[in-house]
């Protein structure tokens, strides 16, 4: 793996000798070369450390007195909501355990938590230093786990407001972070390292590695029952493991192209798993085999089970989101009205809303209630 710092590095030297160079020999076209990699090093210095500071929480007060978000009722569709807070693309959304709150993270980093009942702002972490990748809310819902492109996984412990971490020995740009049902490990998959690690939550530190990815991970999930963790990766695989010991249980050959997003099914007899194929395909866990391929307009970025297992959503390129039939395939709905690419979907516990975040900067809750099955 090659530290970011080093790629910063090349584009800077490599500017820096071709603008010299350039100017040496009077040749416009160099000096203009040598101005380009200058500035993407430039820029990648200050995303990567020209923003460091102390992150900050600000409470729902404060965000509304700055009148950064904003709630919106679709008129066309009264039975979506949509959420004006971030100022850069949403990477991706979570609901927390019991419902309650919406947790956001973008580009633009910060982390936002919303009221689901309304959309209204809670609260706002901000002050973090890179782009935030993937939330994930603990089982008990008192921390928020993000994993960020400079390299961190931090904790948020939500009823405190307190910041734990980054954990010891994460070197990776994190895409995807999951916690185990019993709260006590955290998965996390990375865009360099082409490897699964499990940390332990309460000791911040790396527990161990699981090294059969032949190629980035893209997404991990942990079964309901916390015996099997998938892993998808950009080599077009998804690894089954047996997380207690690290061992790999099978391989699915799947769709050949990046693996951006796996799930199980909460009843636990099957996974989903979304590619830059343009499809979603679903697998029976018990045999291993697979069941279904659904097509999709364009890439598709995340896949999401209904609570009662009984439909599946995708969410991806072209800004559309659309639902399936998990049991026999069949299409139940689609969902328009982002005006970008969809970057995460997940269903509220209770199961009557859909929530999905974009890179048009926008949250939508999508009420979903009266899909037929």
């Amino acid at each position: 793996m090659i530290p970011v710092k080093l790629y910063i590095a090349l584009f800077l030297a490599v500017g820096g000798m071709c603008f010299v160079l350039a100017v040496a020999a009077g040749q416009p076209s160099g000096m203009l070369l040598g101005l380009f990699f200058l500035g993407w090093g430039a820029v990648a210095w200050y995303l990567r450390y020209g923003r460091r500071g102390t992150p900050s929480l600000t409470t729902r007060a404060a965000i509304e007195d700055s009148g950064i978000s904003r709630v919106e009722l679709d008129r066309s569709d009264p039975s979506v909501l949509t959420i004006r807070g971030h100022k850069w693309a949403v990477n991706c959304v979570a609901f927390s355990p019991d419902g309650s709150i919406l947790a956001s993270a973008s580009n633009d980093t910060t982390i936002k938590l919303w009221d689901t009942a309304g959309g209204t702002p809670l609260r706002t972490l901000d002050g973090l230093t890179s782009v935030v990748n993937s939330v994930a809310f603990s089982p008990d819902g008192s921390t928020l786990a993000f994993g960020s492109s400079d390299q961190t996984i931090r904790f948020w412990k939500l009823p405190t407001g307190q910041l734990l971490g980054p954990l010891e020995g994460c070197k990776d740009w994190e895409n995807s972070v999951t916690f185990s049902p019993d709260g006590r490990t955290l998965a996390s998959g990375g865009w360099h390292y082409p490897g699964v690690r499990l940390w332990d939550v309460a000791g911040l530190k790396l527990l161990q590695t699981l090294p059969g990815q032949a190629a980035r991970v893209c997404a991990v999930a942990y079964s309901p029952d916390g015996l099997t963790l998938a892993s998808g990766g950009a080599d077009g695989t998804i690894k089954l493991w047996d997380p207690a010991v690290g061992r790999l249980l099978c391989t699915l050959q799947s769709q050949g192209k990046f693996v951006l997003s796996v799930t199980f099914s909460p009843d636990g007899q099957r996974l989903a798993s979304g590619s830059e194929d343009k499809t979603i395909k679903l697998w029976d866990l018990a045999g291993a085999r697979l069941l279904h391929t659904l097509g999709f307009p364009g890439w598709v970025n995340s896949v999401a089970f209904s609570p009662d297992s009984c439909t599946v959503a995708a969410g991806g390129q072209g800004g559309t989101i659309r639902l399936w039939d998990a049991a026999i395939g069949q299409m139940v709905g689609t969902l328009e009205g982002h005006a970008d690419n969809v970057s995460s979907v997940c269903f509220n516990p209770d199961g009557r809303t859909l929530a999905s975040a974009s890179k048009d900067s926008t949250i939508r809750i999508w009420n979903i209630s009266g899909l037929e099955r």
